[in-house]
């Protein structure tokens, strides 16, 4: 009882339900911390913002094939435009006239390559970084899952993307020294495709072993389960807002009297402790000048 109150001070609504009332209210606190921690999805300790940080510097790596790419098709395109066919009056099945039809079907199809590939290796890149700034990481990890194939495709569009640059560069050497010296520039342009590649296949094959599930380890790679499961994302969303959807509720707390809640809209009895249950639910002035309560509205 507080000090300067009676029992007279408080009509309809015993002393002895305030310390019930005040123990409800801190184990619905207590209750809510606890969800707030293990639960919520925006609560995140050093690992997963570690882990965070390493999946950003994930999605940024594949801006580099989309940068590479593009660069190599727009190469590719600007010499299309500067070999116009009228202009090379040759004669019908010369070599020339073969190696000009070769350099610009190998520079379309370089372009072609390149734009797959840019387009691709975008959209990866813009809905894996949205699901992460959303904290939908089961979400992000459902499209790693699904666009695994399109991401070696387009890789694999990489790769012959810049094949084809290199040997549109070789056509375009052959095509533009003279006669006498061709055939050397031949044979050297193809000793370099040659070389170029070799060495490329060697840095791709030492790389893949960062594709490698580590030894012991018992944790698949999300690029082999496929992603996670769209029932279970389903799920996982309706725990969620389950957990939100309790929490609101731990933050009203319904007020007794008589041994029964009082009904949406009815006003407590004025007492000396209305001042602290008006901080809670909103008080409003009584007919007699005392702030006096409205209960929460009751739910099923």
């Amino acid at each position: 009882m507080f000090p300067g109150t009676t029992a007279a001070d408080t009509p309809g609504r015993p002393l002895s339900m305030l310390p019930k009332i005040m123990g409800a209210m801190l184990e619905k606190t207590t209750d809510r911390e606890y969800n707030a921690m293990h639960h919520s999805p925006k609560e995140k300790n050093h690992k997963d913002e570690w882990d965070l940080d390493r999946e950003v510097l994930r999605l940024d790596s594949l801006g580099n094939y989309v940068l590479v790419s593009i660069l190599a098709a727009t190469s590719s395109r600007a010499s299309l435009d500067n070999n116009n066919w009228e202009d090379h009056a040759v004669a019908s099945g010369s070599f020339l006239e073969i190696l000009h039809t070769t350099q610009m079907l190998v520079s379309t199809m370089s372009i072609f390559a390149g734009i797959y590939a840019t387009i691709m290796f975008s959209l990866c890149i813009l809905y894996g970084k949205t699901a992460l700034g959303m904290q939908r990481d089961r979400v992000y990890d459902y499209l790693l899952g699904k666009t695994y194939n399109v991401r070696v495709r387009a890789f694999q569009a990489f790769l012959s993307c810049l094949f084809l640059f290199i040997v549109e560069n070789g056509l375009i050497a052959m095509e533009r020294v003279p006669e006498e010296i061709r055939p050397v520039v031949g044979v050297a342009s193809l000793a370099f495709i040659a070389f170029t590649s070799w060495e490329a296949h060697h840095i791709i094959s030492y790389a893949s072993l960062i594709f490698r599930p580590e030894k012991g380890s018992t944790t698949s790679r999300r690029d082999d389960t496929q992603g996670a499961d769209l029932e279970e994302i389903a799920s996982e969303d309706e725990t969620t807002a389950r957990i939100k959807s309790e929490e609101a509720a731990a933050d009203e707390v319904v007020i007794f009297q008589d041994g029964r809640p009082l009904q949406e809209g009815s006003e407590v009895a004025e007492c000396h402790h209305c001042a602290l249950n008006g901080a809670l639910h909103g008080a409003r002035s009584g007919s007699n000048g005392h702030p006096s309560i409205r209960s929460p509205p009751l739910k099923p």
